[in-house]
């Protein structure tokens, strides 16, 4: 009796073990997969960001707002790889983490340049309303100087610096406030043109840029430590298999204790008496036996009204979320963020829209109160928070958000000041867009 206890207790301890070391290796397993799969993301994302960056500069231009979007995806991703590396049983990204903030850096600096030519055609159609004809014609000459210069490989830079001359000399002979806005279209002008060489080094750097490489190695090591970890869990189950036969076979083999060689007689004539009680004490067993094989045959009804109702269950529940997704679809007109507009853009990939509204909520929810303190000490950062708003909420596709943090920009760099009234529009804005972005992430997660 004292050897099956210890057998048991053995074998019970190399199961516990062989338990817990699978557990173990199941979980880095999985989390190897996650960052596997999560790698194959963001190289797409990277690839589709360098499919666009692929077009040339009049074509490119379109594609500013999708192309801010992808870099917001890309950080986004970013940010939960870095999450799920947080362990030291799991594989070391953190040079892969460490290349991808230095590409999305890189990427946002591109597409604040892309951006430029958009600021100053807006610059250019917010004309004041008492602009005289003479500073028209001077606006439009710039427009075309700028243009020329862009999309135009033949034009020598001397001579559009003796463009650009020329017409900031005739805009002082202008009015006050014609030769404010003329002298400030030049400006950005210049800073535009000045800036078109840099956007070309920093499209290669991009393009080129070794996370692609470091992707593809990252992505086979990831591979690699979920091959080992499932060798790993078969050599473990081998071992414990061993381990169980040795010790089974360890226990046949000791011979039974017995009693003395005096008391065999009359232990043989205590085994012959008991062997009717024991076959009595079978009997009742049998009966068991055969009447639990009688209630395994014919299953009981309650089940088969259970099913029927978990049926209907889920037909119900199956049509109200039809009448609830089209009730969504006719409120969506009109709010704050266009969710299915912004799921579409994204191919229907929820994961990726609801990383990007996340990441809008935690780092843009402050951004009206950062605008008013700005406001009055430094115009230029104040000018940047407007402009970011702006890209990110036109990414999420917060319409009535754009077109405010659009003016708040605008008044910012035609007055180098904002009125009170701009600021509280735009945070009664951002608290709608936030709110609605909230929402809309508790909702997809509790489905």
């Amino acid at each position: 009796m004292n050897v099956l206890k210890r057998f048991n207790g053995f074998a019970v301890t190399i199961v516990l073990l062989w338990s817990i070391a699978v557990t173990t290796v199941v979980y880095i397993s999985s989390q190897e997969e996650k960052i596997t799969h999560l790698i194959d993301e963001i190289s797409f994302s990277i690839d589709k960001l360098r499919q666009t960056l692929f077009l040339a500069q009049p074509y490119r231009s379109r594609f500013s707002e999708q192309l801010e979007l992808e870099i917001q995806l890309i950080h986004a991703q970013t940010v939960q790889l870095k999450s799920l590396t947080q362990s030291d049983l799991l594989s070391d990204v953190s040079h892969t983490v460490y290349l991808l903030e230095r590409f999305v850096e890189q990427a946002q600096l591109l597409a604040q340049d892309e951006a430029r030519m958009d600021t100053f055609i807006a610059s250019i159609n917010a004309k004041p309303t008492r602009l005289s004809q003479a500073a028209i014609s001077l606006s439009d000459r710039l427009s075309a100087v700028v243009l020329d210069t862009l999309f135009n490989d033949t034009v020598e830079p001397r001579q559009v610096y003796l463009k650009l001359e020329d017409i900031q000399r005739e805009a002082y002979g202008l009015s006050g406030g014609d030769r404010v806005h003329v002298l400030e279209l030049n400006s950005q002008a210049s800073v535009l043109l000045s800036q078109a060489a840099n956007t070309e080094f920093l499209v290669e750097r991009v393009v080129n840029h070794p996370v692609m490489t470091e992707l593809s190695l990252r992505e086979m090591q990831s591979e690699r430590v979920v091959n080992r970890q499932v060798l790993i869990v078969v050599l473990v189950s081998l071992v414990a298999i061993v381990c169980l036969l040795l010790c089974s076979f360890k226990k046949q083999s000791e011979p039974v204790l017995a009693s003395s060689s005096d008391d065999l007689a009359g232990f043989e004539a205590d085994s012959v008496t008991s062997e009717p009680q024991s076959n009595k004490a079978n009997e009742p067993q049998k009966v068991k036996t055969e009447k639990s094989t009688q209630l395994d045959e014919e299953p009981p009804s309650y089940l088969k009204a259970e099913s029927v109702n978990g049926t209907e269950r889920v037909e119900l529940e199956v049509v109200g979320d039809e009448v609830t997704s089209e009730s969504e679809e006719m409120d969506e007109e009109g709010a704050p963020i266009l969710f299915s507009e912004m799921l579409n853009t994204l191919d229907g990939d929820k994961e990726s829209m609801l990383l990007l509204l996340g990441v809008f909520v935690s780092e843009h929810s402050q951004d009206a109160d950062k605008l008013r303190n700005l406001a009055n000490s430094d115009i230029d950062q104040a000018t940047r928070v407007a402009h970011t708003l702006k890209g990110v909420s036109g990414s999420i596709f917060a319409e009535q958000l754009r077109q405010t943090a659009i003016t708040a920009e605008l008044q910012l760099k035609q007055t180098q000041a904002i009125d009170s009234e701009a600021i509280d529009k735009l945070e009664q804005r951002l608290k709608q867009a936030i709110v609605s972005a909230e929402d809309y992430i508790s909702n997809q997660s509790q489905q």
